[in-house]
Protein backbone atom coordinates (compact mmCIF):
# COMPACT_ATOMS: atom_id res chain seq x y z
CA UNK A 1 0.00 0.00 0.00
CA UNK A 2 1.39 3.56 -1.37
CA UNK A 3 1.15 6.71 1.24
CA UNK A 4 -1.60 9.10 0.72
CA UNK A 5 1.09 11.97 -0.83
CA UNK A 6 2.70 9.79 -3.36
CA UNK A 7 2.00 10.06 -6.79
CA UNK A 8 2.41 7.94 -9.86
CA UNK A 9 5.18 8.62 -11.80
CA UNK A 10 4.49 9.95 -15.36
CA UNK A 11 6.37 9.18 -19.09
CA UNK A 12 8.22 12.09 -18.09
CA UNK A 13 10.01 10.62 -15.23
CA UNK A 14 9.25 13.06 -12.40
CA UNK A 15 11.16 12.27 -9.53
CA UNK A 16 9.45 13.79 -6.13
CA UNK A 17 12.10 15.48 -3.44
CA UNK A 18 10.58 16.35 -0.13
CA UNK A 19 13.30 18.58 2.51
CA UNK A 20 12.66 20.45 5.70
CA UNK A 21 9.09 20.26 5.04
CA UNK A 22 9.68 21.75 1.57
CA UNK A 23 7.84 20.19 -1.47
CA UNK A 24 9.76 20.55 -4.35
CA UNK A 25 9.16 18.78 -7.91
CA UNK A 26 12.33 17.95 -10.18
CA UNK A 27 11.66 17.83 -13.61
CA UNK A 28 13.21 17.11 -16.64
CA UNK A 29 15.96 14.96 -15.22
CA UNK A 30 17.73 14.26 -11.94
CA UNK A 31 18.93 17.20 -9.69
CA UNK A 32 22.45 16.97 -7.79
CA UNK A 33 22.45 16.28 -4.44
CA UNK A 34 25.17 19.31 -4.43
CA UNK A 35 22.21 21.47 -5.79
CA UNK A 36 19.62 20.34 -3.24
CA UNK A 37 22.60 21.66 -0.48
CA UNK A 38 22.72 24.99 -2.10
CA UNK A 39 18.62 25.90 -2.13
CA UNK A 40 18.75 24.41 1.95
CA UNK A 41 21.73 26.71 2.73
CA UNK A 42 20.49 29.53 1.05
CA UNK A 43 17.33 29.01 3.01
CA UNK A 44 19.50 28.77 6.28
CA UNK A 45 21.45 31.63 5.05
CA UNK A 46 18.46 33.91 4.47
CA UNK A 47 16.85 33.08 8.20
CA UNK A 48 20.44 34.12 9.53
CA UNK A 49 19.90 37.00 7.59
CA UNK A 50 16.47 37.73 9.36
CA UNK A 51 17.42 37.26 12.48
CA UNK A 52 20.40 39.26 12.15
CA UNK A 53 17.98 42.16 10.80
CA UNK A 54 15.51 41.38 13.50
CA UNK A 55 18.49 42.41 15.88
CA UNK A 56 19.37 45.19 14.36
CA UNK A 57 16.07 46.73 14.43
CA UNK A 58 15.93 46.03 18.53
CA UNK A 59 18.92 47.47 19.03
CA UNK A 60 17.52 50.67 17.31
CA UNK A 61 14.44 50.35 19.25
CA UNK A 62 16.50 50.07 22.77
CA UNK A 63 18.30 52.93 21.49
CA UNK A 64 15.00 55.37 20.82
CA UNK A 65 13.80 54.40 24.46
CA UNK A 66 17.30 54.96 25.89
CA UNK A 67 17.02 58.75 23.90
CA UNK A 68 13.85 59.23 25.07
CA UNK A 69 14.79 58.75 29.21
CA UNK A 70 17.93 60.99 28.52
CA UNK A 71 15.46 63.33 27.22
CA UNK A 72 13.31 62.97 30.23
CA UNK A 73 16.38 63.31 32.71
CA UNK A 74 17.79 66.08 30.67
CA UNK A 75 13.88 67.54 30.95
CA UNK A 76 13.90 66.95 34.50
CA UNK A 77 17.14 69.12 35.26
CA UNK A 78 16.19 71.83 32.89
CA UNK A 79 13.01 72.23 35.28
CA UNK A 80 14.51 71.52 38.23
CA UNK A 81 17.31 74.59 37.49
CA UNK A 82 13.80 76.52 36.57
CA UNK A 83 11.88 75.66 40.18
CA UNK A 84 15.22 76.65 41.47
CA UNK A 85 15.64 79.82 39.48
CA UNK A 86 11.74 80.45 40.41
CA UNK A 87 12.57 80.12 44.82
CA UNK A 88 15.48 82.60 44.16
CA UNK A 89 13.66 85.19 42.57
CA UNK A 90 10.92 84.72 46.01
CA UNK A 91 13.69 84.65 48.04
CA UNK A 92 15.06 87.40 46.64
CA UNK A 93 12.38 89.83 46.83
CA UNK A 94 11.90 90.82 50.51
CA UNK A 95 10.34 93.97 50.00
CA UNK A 96 9.33 95.10 46.44
CA UNK A 97 5.70 94.68 47.19
CA UNK A 98 3.49 95.45 50.35
CA UNK A 99 5.64 94.92 53.67
CA UNK A 100 3.30 93.28 56.29
CA UNK A 101 3.26 95.17 59.38
CA UNK A 102 3.80 91.04 61.01
CA UNK A 103 6.95 91.16 58.72
CA UNK A 104 8.76 94.51 59.92
CA UNK A 105 8.06 93.13 63.79
CA UNK A 106 10.56 90.25 63.35
CA UNK A 107 13.23 92.84 62.31
CA UNK A 108 15.98 93.14 65.35
CA UNK A 109 18.02 96.48 64.09
CA UNK A 110 17.54 98.88 62.55
CA UNK A 111 16.95 99.73 58.54
CA UNK A 112 19.91 102.54 57.67
CA UNK A 113 21.29 106.28 58.13
CA UNK A 114 24.62 105.56 56.11
CA UNK A 115 24.71 105.37 52.52
CA UNK A 116 24.42 101.90 51.43
CA UNK A 117 26.05 101.15 48.32
CA UNK A 118 24.38 99.08 45.78
CA UNK A 119 27.26 96.46 45.01
CA UNK A 120 26.85 95.91 49.43
CA UNK A 121 23.45 95.24 48.28
CA UNK A 122 23.64 92.50 45.94
CA UNK A 123 25.92 90.84 47.52
CA UNK A 124 22.81 90.26 50.46
CA UNK A 125 25.44 88.04 52.08
CA UNK A 126 27.61 90.15 53.67
CA UNK A 127 26.67 92.64 56.12
CA UNK A 128 24.13 95.60 54.10
CA UNK A 129 25.75 98.50 56.20
CA UNK A 130 28.40 97.63 58.70
CA UNK A 131 27.20 94.16 60.54
CA UNK A 132 27.91 90.91 58.76
CA UNK A 133 23.92 89.80 58.30
CA UNK A 134 23.77 85.78 58.20
CA UNK A 135 21.96 84.02 55.91
CA UNK A 136 19.81 82.79 58.14
CA UNK A 137 18.83 85.99 59.52
CA UNK A 138 17.65 86.99 55.57
CA UNK A 139 15.82 83.78 54.74
CA UNK A 140 13.49 84.50 57.70
CA UNK A 141 13.24 88.27 56.88
CA UNK A 142 13.99 89.15 60.67
CA UNK A 143 17.55 90.61 59.67
CA UNK A 144 18.42 94.56 60.04
CA UNK A 145 19.54 96.78 57.75
CA UNK A 146 21.76 98.53 59.93
CA UNK A 147 23.51 100.83 61.62
CA UNK A 148 20.86 103.83 63.32
CA UNK A 149 17.57 102.99 65.75
CA UNK A 150 14.55 103.08 63.44
CA UNK A 151 11.49 103.38 65.81
CA UNK A 152 8.40 101.55 65.07
CA UNK A 153 6.24 104.82 64.57
CA UNK A 154 8.62 104.69 61.58
CA UNK A 155 8.13 100.98 60.53
CA UNK A 156 4.55 101.31 60.46
CA UNK A 157 4.47 104.05 56.80
CA UNK A 158 6.54 101.20 55.28
CA UNK A 159 4.61 99.85 52.50
CA UNK A 160 7.79 99.25 49.76
CA UNK A 161 11.53 98.47 49.31
CA UNK A 162 14.47 99.91 50.85
CA UNK A 163 17.03 101.81 49.26
CA UNK A 164 20.86 102.15 47.98
CA UNK A 165 21.54 105.55 48.48
CA UNK A 166 21.83 107.77 51.94
CA UNK A 167 18.42 108.11 53.45
CA UNK A 168 18.29 110.63 56.14
CA UNK A 169 16.87 110.18 59.16
CA UNK A 170 14.15 113.08 58.29
CA UNK A 171 13.27 111.01 54.69
CA UNK A 172 12.29 108.06 56.74
CA UNK A 173 9.08 109.47 58.58
CA UNK A 174 6.02 108.74 56.77
CA UNK A 175 8.32 107.22 53.86
CA UNK A 176 4.97 105.00 52.07
CA UNK A 177 7.30 104.33 49.18
CA UNK A 178 10.69 102.56 48.81
CA UNK A 179 13.32 102.93 51.81
CA UNK A 180 15.63 101.43 48.67
CA UNK A 181 15.67 102.71 45.55
CA UNK A 182 17.81 99.87 43.82
CA UNK A 183 17.21 96.30 43.70
CA UNK A 184 17.93 94.29 47.18
CA UNK A 185 19.33 91.11 45.84
CA UNK A 186 18.96 87.44 47.83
Amino acid sequence: MRPDNARPCTGRNLLLSESDGVRQSLVSGPVEQSELDGVRQSLVSGAVEQSELDGVKQSLVSGAVEQSELDGVKQSLVSEAVEQSELDGVRQSFVSGAVEQSELDGVEQSLVSGAVEQSELDGVKQSLVSEAVEQSELDGVRQSFVSGAVEQSELDGVKQSLVSGAVEQSELDGVEQSLVSGAVRA
